[in-house]
């Protein structure tokens, strides 16, 4: 028999708990037909709630049950051990030409992480054996990410790179240790991008980390030498990154010293006219020439970074 209320919440059972113990006590008292009803219509209601937490809890296993299988079913579909392995040498050369120069960069190492995710979806256990200068050299998936992604920091830490070039250059490093810890290559470059970003302590850590990992390697012992050796370099002041603001500042001091000039008509200030004018003047010109030779800068960088995309 099912009741229109077999799905009450929690509580409402709760409140239809509480009505039952009060009847059983007056069905106890009294022995009345209506409460013996209302005790089987309650005992009832709680089979059907049972009933229906183990079919929810049934379905709900069933569909998971059924993910599984068919995410089990694509893997084996997918299965393609020799695929991936042909990917990965797909991969490896892109990587090559990378190195090598060959066309644009950018693009090299897109498609050599695009064949390294299709090598581990064919299988994620492939390794690569290649010859290189007539030695073997063997790679797993995780090797060939490593080197992708030192590849793309390397092209991110230009010369006079933006510390937002810098910041994606130590994400891609992390990244590369994770598939890479023992790299101690990985780390000298990372602890090198926080030198760039004045982040000496970020980068003492990155070395302390390479001698912990390594403790026998003598280029990780090199490297934490070479780190704690280093100065602790200070930000660059807001006059040389914008050197606009010495050359403005110069101009406002020659406009004072014009001023001054028609004011000495009346009063004694040529003086402090040739003051803020030779000043002035210094300042305009030391701030004009950083600015051109900043713009310069920029724009050879571009044509760097335009070439090797």
């Amino acid at each position: 028999m099912t009741y229109p209320f077999a799905d009450f919440t929690s509580r409402q059972i709760s409140r239809a708990r509480v009505a039952y113990s009060k009847a059983l006590q007056i069905y106890q008292q009294y022995g009345s037909p209506v409460f013996r009803k209302c005790h089987e219509i309650y005992c009832d209601m709680r089979e059907q709630k049972r009933l229906h937490a183990e079919r929810t809890a049934a379905r709900e296993a069933a569909k998971r049950a059924a993910e599984v299988e068919a995410e089990a079913a694509a893997r084996r579909a997918a299965f393609d051990p020799e695929g991936a392995v042909e990917d990965m040498r797909l991969a490896r050369s892109y990587l090559d030409d990378w190195y090598d120069k060959k066309g644009p960069q950018r693009d090299a190492l897109s498609f050599a992480a695009k064949y390294i995710e299709q090598a581990r979806r064919k299988d994620a256990n492939a390794i690569l054996v290649t010859e290189r200068d007539g030695q073997e050299m063997t790679y797993t998936q995780d090797e060939l990410s490593g080197v992708a992604l030192f590849y793309e920091a390397q092209m991110h830490r230009t010369k006079q790179a933006p510390p937002e070039a810098l910041k994606r250059a130590a994400e891609a490093l992390r990244k590369a240790i994770a598939y890479a810890p023992y790299s101690i290559q990985y780390r000298a470059l990372l602890a090198d991008v926080y030198l760039d970003l004045y982040d000496k302590p970020s980068a003492l850590a990155i070395a302390q980390e390479a001698v912990q990992t390594s403790p026998k390697n003598l280029d990780a012992r090199k490297l934490l030498d070479r780190i704690e050796a280093a100065p602790s370099p200070s930000p660059p002041g807001v006059m040389e990154t914008n050197p606009w603001m010495l050359a403005a500042f110069g101009a406002l001091l020659v406009t004072a010293g014009v001023v001054f000039l028609v004011m000495s008509i009346f009063k004694d200030t040529g003086g402090i006219a040739m003051l803020f004018f030779i000043v002035g003047g210094i300042l305009w010109f030391v701030g004009s020439r950083a600015e051109n030779s900043q713009m310069m800068q920029k724009a050879i960088n571009n044509q760097i970074r335009k070439r090797e995309s």
